[in-house]
């Protein structure tokens, strides 16, 4: 086992995608910049993606991007379970366990909104845990996602966006927090 922040998972992830005949992610929550920053386009082999659609957590507009292109092709499936808040990343000789989404903050991903959340993962290569963590994947119920699961998610996540609230940058003066608190 080896400990991952947010900045170490990134790399692991781009490196499983790169080099693993089958990839599979039960990540709840994905966000705009995960795609291209993991490397999910130029990944090799196939990619099978469960998120949670309803929370309104997930970028519908990453998740119909991933829909459309497994849409050209057999080599990317993207799921739903409205119960995930999972973060597990399974490649063919490892996986990564831990409290990072496919997102800005929870990888450490370029974008406006990086709230500088400190996250910690696991990277684990143990065939013993990796065979139990296999087992789960099999075992995580999850249905297809629909036109209408896609209009609702999306209601979510504006409904989400609209009361988000960024952690306090403590850099700011009060000054400051309180133009941010009141706008």
């Amino acid at each position: 086992m080896k400990f991952l922040d947010e900045g170490g998972a990134r790399d692991a992830i781009r490196r499983g995608l790169a080099t693993s005949h089958a990839s599979e992610f039960a990540v709840a929550f994905w966000g705009d910049g995960a795609i291209a920053e993991l490397g999910i386009p130029a990944r090799n082999g196939t990619l099978h993606v469960t998120c949670n659609l309803a929370t309104g957590g997930a970028n519908p507009h990453v998740i119909q991007s991933m829909i459309t292109e497994g849409r050209r092709g057999p080599n990317i499936t993207v799921l739903q379970n409205d119960r995930l808040h999972a973060k597990v990343y399974l490649f063919d000789d490892f996986a990564i366990v831990g409290s990072s989404n496919a997102s800005t903050n929870g990888l450490a991903l370029e974008g406006g909104e990086l709230t500088h959340w400190s996250e910690a993962n696991i990277l684990i290569e143990d065939e013993s845990t990796l065979n139990s963590i296999r087992g789960w994947m099999k075992d995580l119920r999850r249905w297809e996602i629909t036109d209408s699961d896609m209009r609702r998610a999306s209601e979510a996540w504006k409904a989400r966006r609209s009361i988000i609230r960024l952690p306090h940058d403590r850099s700011k003066t009060v000054l400051d927090a309180l133009r941010f608190e009141s706008a």
